[in-house]
Parts: structure tokens; C-alpha cells; sequence
């Protein structure tokens, strides 16, 4: 499966289902070794299971390509360093991370609970920065090559009522990505953030 990812080697976050199940084929297609990561938990965050990885994993090898499955509760800081430390010692390089890894709970200013706050904030806010920030130490290390994709929401900007905590996390998600690209710049890493429309 050769294209303009050859030979290199990406973790996504969140990558069982959805937008980064398709990301993780899609970047398969092109070539990358792929890490998917995934605790398997369901949309407001509860439960978990490998299978859904080992599942995208199955897919990615039937077409061709390469890939492990890693169980990771982002939102856990031993557990983000893990993750990029096996990426590391199985590949001997990370190039490239996406951060899409995500739960969600309807909500508003008015009905908010402390749990939903604090739920949101640390799979999306804190998650991404624990991940970015191993990630970061290798690619400074390196000196060579980085690329970090940050998965954000049009709910941030347009303030969608009842996306209260959610809209909170992804406003900080772009926040945080801006401020690691200028600070890894030098280093020969981009940080982006995409969205959904």
C-alpha cells in the first residue's frame, strides 16, 4: 500500500470507529503504519473493549497495509506516555499523531454537572495534551519530522447551546495547538487542528 505516507508511522486517537476509523484507513491507503488507539468506551465515555481497535486493525491488514491495536484511555497521563513509548519501540520513530479521541454529553450553562465538566475536559483538553506532549519530546529529539492533527468542532465558534462543555474542550483544543506550533516550529513539526462540517 504504497502513497505519501510510506514508511511512516501514526497513532490515532480514537481511532475504533468513526471519523478516526476512517482516518486510520485512509492513512493506511496511503502507506503509514498505523497505531490504533482506543479504549473502546462508548460515546459518553463509559465501558471499553479492545475488540472495536482489533476490528480496524483486521481491516487495515486485509487491504495490505499495517497495523496494531493499542487499548488507551487518553485522558490518563501513564497511559498517553505508553502508548507513544510502544509506538516508539515497536517502529523506532513516531511521525505522525492524530488526536480524535472524543466523548460527548448534552449539555448548557444552565444544567451542566461538575461530572460533565470534568469528563470533557480531560478525554479532549487533557487527553490531547498528554499525547502532543510525548509526542513533542520525541519529535524534539528528533529534529527531523512531526506532524500533529488535532480533531476540534464548529460548536466552539458558533456556541451551540447545548454543546456547553464540549464547545469549552475544543475551543481549548485549538487554543493549545496554535501554541505548539509555534513552539515546535524549529523542530520541523506542523500542528493543525481539523473539524468536521
Amino acid at each position: 500500500m504504497a502513497g505519501k505516507l510510506q514508511d511512516k508511522v501514526a497513532v490515532i486517537t480514537g481511532a475504533a470507529r468513526g471519523v478516526g476509523r476512517c482516518t486510520a484507513l485512509l492513512m493506511a491507503r496511503e502507506g503509514a503504519r498505523v497505531v490504533v488507539a482506543d479504549n473502546g468506551s462508548s460515546v459518553d465515555g463509559s465501558g471499553g473493549s479492545l475488540a472495536p481497535s482489533e476490528a480496524v486493525v483486521d481491516e487495515i491488514m486485509s487491504l495490505g497495509g499495517e497495523a496494531i491495536a493499542i487499548a488507551c484511555d487518553v485522558s490518563d497521563f501513564n497511559q498517553s506516555k505508553q502508548l507513544i513509548d510502544s509506538t516508539i519501540e515497536k517502529y523506532g520513530k513516531l511521525d505522525i499523531l492524530v488526536n480524535i479521541a472524543g466523548n460527548f454529553r448534552v449539555n448548557n450553562i444552565v444544567n451542566v454537572t461538575r461530572d460533565d465538566w470534568d469528563s470533557l475536559r480531560k478525554v479532549h483538553m487533557d487527553g490531547m495534551m498528554h499525547t502532543s506532549h510525548f509526542a513533542a519530546l520525541h519529535w524534539k529529539e528528533r529534529k527531523e519530522y512531526g506532524r500533529l492533527l488535532n480533531l476540534t468542532s464548529d460548536s466552539f465558534m458558533s456556541g451551540v447551546p447545548d454543546t456547553f462543555a464540549y464547545a469549552a474542550a475544543k475551543g481549548a483544543v485549538v487554543g493549545m495547538t496554535r501554541a505548539i506550533a509555534n513552539a515546535m516550529v524549529n523542530y520541523n513539526v506542523t500542528a493543525n487542528c481539523m473539524t468536521q462540517i
